[in-house]
């Protein structure tokens, strides 16, 4: 597992982001992350009510936790290999509790 500082950039899907990380020494680098333990089918939900509902509920923590900070998320990765795909947690860095169990106590996680 790796710790970086990160920031929200995008929102694809319930289970999906677009992070700019920190890597330090003033490294930076895009990418696309998916949150750890959140049901992939959460994308595909058919549902548009519940859909938008899910997707309200990250933009809104994702947008309570950035007002007036530079680097306002950490991200704990977990990561096989190099051909793995990114998978992680998000935290902010103000609350103890991730965006992965926050879903996971609302029914969107495993």
């Amino acid at each position: 597992m790796y710790r970086y500082r990160a920031k929200v950039t995008k929102i694809h899907t319930a289970n999906l982001l677009s992070l700019e990380i920190d890597l330090g020494f003033n490294i930076k680098k895009d990418q696309q992350v998916n949150l750890n333990n959140v049901r992939p089918n959460l994308s595909t939900i058919t549902n548009t009510k519940d859909s938008s509902r899910i997707l309200e509920f990250i933009n809104s923590w994702v947008e309570e936790h950035s007002k007036n900070k530079d680097w306002p998320f950490v991200i704990d990765v977990y990561k096989e290999d190099h051909n793995s795909p990114y998978n992680i947690e998000l935290y902010a860095i103000d609350d103890p509790m991730s965006l992965n169990d926050l879903l996971m106590n609302e029914g969107w996680g495993d």
